[in-house]
């Protein structure tokens, strides 16, 4: 087998890329794969830098995404906090200047309702407000270090978790 380059897949090896050759020593082109990295030859990885930023940045929404739209706990109640219940809950909360108090308001269970007055009303709207905030200012904070990594093992190191 004529080896010019090689890179690393999930579960084997792409020679030259055409030939793939599988995790598996009893293989004859596996032991030359074995053969040519022994003499110095490098072995590529499977993703380039710039596609696992790629993939980073979308780890990032997907967290980002979770995390801003996880229940909220507020006055010892546990609320949806999904972008239709929090586009339905402003619009209810500022759709007037004089909004109607106390707004009834069904509680993440789905079956449980709450009457929220003025001030609990304006504590929820605060918390969702925080919410989102909160996780798009996180968001950028990765993608910032996500676009600045110069290496594998630096965007590796990464560790995405919103809080």
């Amino acid at each position: 087998m004529n080896i010019e380059k090689i890179k690393q897949i999930q579960s084997g090896y792409l020679v030259n890329d055409t030939t793939f050759v599988p995790n598996d020593p009893s293989n004859t082109d596996y032991q030359a794969v074995q053969e040519w990295i022994a003499g110095g030859g490098v072995v590529e990885p499977e993703f380039s830098l710039d596609e696992l930023k790629i993939k980073k940045i979308a780890e990032v929404k997907l967290a980002r995404e979770i995390f801003q739209y996880t229940n909220l706990t507020v006055g010892g109640y546990e609320f949806k906090s999904t972008q239709d219940a929090k586009l339905l809950f402003f619009s209810r909360v500022n759709g007037s200047a004089s909004a109607d108090y106390p707004i009834d308001w069904r509680l993440a269970d789905d079956v449980s309702w709450v009457s929220l007055s003025e001030t609990e009303a304006s504590a929820l709207k605060e918390a969702m407000e925080t919410q989102e905030t909160s996780a798009y200012k996180q968001e950028s904070v990765f993608y910032s270090a996500i676009n600045t990594a110069s290496s594998i093992e630096e965007l590796a190191a990464i560790d995405i978790k919103f809080e």
